[in-house]
């Protein structure tokens, strides 16, 4: 069974369109019957607070996606889905691969700064995956760096290539949502110089230093 997993905001549903394309049948923060696995940031959310129901789906290849924390951390200023006052009619009622929510899951995340919140939560949720997984990489890079591409197949199983892949354009972006706040480093150190300083390191480390 196959994970890519992370934080919210992240690429999932390019990534999960891709592996699509790949071949793999591959679920979307969710599962039905016959998929190999999904493409779901909430397990996340399940190892830290749920791992009982997070050890039942016997995931053995787990992939933690990433994408640039500044752009990231501004995506998720966007995001609804906090807590369950605001899950939306259609979520699942209880903790599953499909819906956890974060402030369920650590409701220290909270704060009546937005960018702080979100920022809080994309370091905890990453830490945990990048910990929890096998291989760690940009979504950035996953069509554009041949050495990420390859590495991502050989961990899925993927032996047989397309000839092409259409490329998924704007895959749930939200660039335009009025609620979007602008994010910098400047920004995120004014608010909490240390975790900033935190944020720069898995950025370091992700191979993101020079942006």
């Amino acid at each position: 069974m196959i994970l890519i997993t992370g934080c919210s905001r992240a690429g999932s549903v390019f990534t999960h369109r891709v592996l699509q394309q790949l071949g793999l049948r591959i679920g979307h923060e969710g599962m039905s019957r016959g998929d190999i696995g999904t493409c779901s940031h909430y397990a996340t959310g399940l190892m830290i607070k749920y791992p009982e129901v997070y050890k039942e789906y016997f995931f053995t290849t787990i992939l933690h996606q990433v994408r640039h924390p500044l752009k990231n951390i501004e995506s998720l200023t966007t995001m609804k889905y906090w807590d369950h006052s605001n899950r939306g009619m259609n979520m699942p009622a209880g903790p599953s691969i499909e819906y956890v929510s974060p402030l369920d899951v650590d409701p220290s995340l909270k704060h009546d700064n937005l960018i702080l919140q979100c920022a809080r939560y994309y370091f905890l949720y990453n830490s945990v995956a990048e910990a929890n997984s096998q291989y760690t990489f940009q979504a950035e890079k996953l069509l554009s760096d041949d050495s990420v591409f390859d590495e991502v197949c050989k961990r899925t199983g993927v032996t047989k290539l397309p000839k092409e892949i259409d490329v998924p354009k704007n895959a749930n972006s939200r660039k335009h949502v009025s609620s979007r706040k602008s994010v910098s480093w400047e920004i995120l150190e004014s608010l909490d110089s240390q975790l900033t300083y935190n944020l720069k390191q898995m950025a370091d480390r992700w191979g993101y230093g020079d942006e």
